[in-house]
């Protein structure tokens, strides 16, 4: 098989390394070769893992628990503690 046809897949290693160096912006997709369909598999992947990078952001930002108390004040708890025990 010659390399120029060669179908590369998203789980293929070499796809990855690509895609790592990518992420890591040491290389860009330019710079993958243009080896069958690799450079279409590591731009694709590119693309789908900073995309859910970004998702994953927003939810980040849009969830962000906040703190309630649900304390009555010490006063109405000693009040309502001597009205049971004086029953």
């Amino acid at each position: 098989m010659k390399f120029s046809k060669k179908v590369f897949e998203a789980k293929n290693p070499f796809v990855k390394m690509f895609v790592r160096e990518v992420l890591r912006k040491s290389k860009t997709i330019e710079q993958v070769p243009d080896i069958g369909n690799l450079r279409e598999v590591v731009s694709a992947e590119v693309d789908r893992i900073e995309r859910n990078s970004q998702e994953s952001y927003k939810l980040k930002e849009v969830v962000t628990p906040t703190s309630t108390v649900n304390e009555a004040p010490k006063e109405t708890i000693e009040s309502e503690r001597k009205e049971e025990h004086a029953e």
